[in-house]
């Protein structure tokens, strides 16, 4: 379960960082509810599953839960006539066999699970890689803060950075509101709008249109502090 919440985690992280979206904690957790439901399913049947393994042509079966719990063992009389330590050692054969194919059986459950919690995440990942600031890069290649360091020998696809999105689709709605907010800012940081700010009609905007009253989903942080205005007694 560490590796699912870790990978929705990881998905939570991109999402701020690209979008500065908070997936909601009720989807986090519904995501990774549906995991540890499906992996308690599988378990509950792996418990009452049985998976029978043989040593020396099927003179020894040993039966156990793909877990490896061992249920019982059934021995052909012709091993009485060998040494206890390869009895022992036919036993052990057997058990190995069987813990290998209750192995291969959680394993095919595991990916059946991890490929569901793939087709839950998928919309978000795709949601995050629409971003015009989302860029896939070479495998090949070097990250750094500052950018990617080309390598000498060009990749398969000439070692280019591309953008996910065409250019044409890279202006969004967000774009508009940030270019709404930078008017707004530079005509409060006017003298004129100084002015404004202080008289009734600017205190009356900031009580009802103030940053913080945008509603939940709204783009860009709510951190804009209103005009400080210092009340000498």
């Amino acid at each position: 379960m560490e590796v699912y919440r870790r990978i929705a985690e990881r998905v939570r992280g991109a999402l701020w960082a690209h979008h500065r979206r908070l997936m909601p904690e009720r989807q986090f957790h519904r995501i990774l509810a549906y995991v540890y439901n499906n992996k308690y399913e599988y378990q509950i049947r792996f418990d009452r599953m049985s998976v029978v393994g043989r040593a020396w042509a099927g003179r020894v079966e040993v039966m156990t839960t793909p877990g490896g719990f061992l249920k019982r063992v059934r021995v052909n009389p012709a091993v009485e006539d060998l040494s206890p330590a390869q009895q022992h050692k036919l036993v052990l054969a057997a058990y190995a066999d069987a813990c290998q194919q209750g192995r291969a059986l959680m394993e095919q459950a595991e990916l059946r699970v991890y490929k569901q919690f793939l087709k839950d995440l998928k919309p978000i990942i795709l949601g995050i890689r629409d971003n015009p600031e989302f860029y896939t890069v070479p495998e090949d290649a070097i990250e750094t803060i500052g950018g990617v360091l080309r390598r000498d020998q060009a990749s398969v696809d000439g070692g280019a950075v591309h953008r996910t999105i065409p250019m044409a689709k890279a202006h969004q709605p967000v774009d508009e509101v940030r270019r709404r907010h930078a008017w707004e800012d530079q005509w409060l940081a006017s003298e004129q709008g100084q002015r404004w700010a202080h008289s009734l009609r600017g205190k009356e905007y900031f009580t009802r249109h103030g940053p913080q009253y945008r509603p939940r989903g709204a783009p860009g942080a709510k951190t804009r502090t209103l005009p400080f205005e210092l009340l000498a007694p």
